[in-house]
């Protein structure tokens, strides 16, 4: 859904050219710490990360660390597209997140420890 919408959206701004160039990481089992490398309206790169759930609505996610060190490091490249229904016919890009480093560094958004691993 999201490479779809990604693919419209190239399209409505006159970059037909990117469409090819847009990468599906989690088809070829890469993990960036992003799903999808699209680009924005003015032909930039960006980088995607995708949560969904079959529900109406997302008010938290888990991220792992390879995703927030990519957040990061990409700043204002880096995007979380929130997709809810995800299941349905009623699917939908919810909210798209930029920046999450800077909203965490702004108290807009917080971020807490959720998982704890231990090395045996």
């Amino acid at each position: 859904y999201v490479f779809e919408y990604e693919c419209l959206k190239l399209k409505e701004h006159n970059l037909t050219h990117l469409i090819h160039s847009i990468d599906k990481h989690f088809e070829k089992g890469e993990y960036p710490g992003w799903d999808i490398t699209s680009f924005d309206e003015m032909g930039n790169k960006i980088f995607i990360e995708v949560k969904s759930t079959k529900g109406k609505i997302i008010n938290n996610l888990e991220i792992t660390e390879n995703e927030w060190n990519a957040a990061n490091r990409e700043r204002e490249q880096y995007f979380i597209y929130l997709v809810t229904n995800a299941l349905n016919e009623k699917i939908k890009i919810s909210e798209k997140i930029n920046n999450p480093k800077e909203l965490v560094e702004n108290g807009e958004i917080e971020i807490l420890p959720s998982v704890y691993k231990l090395e045996l």
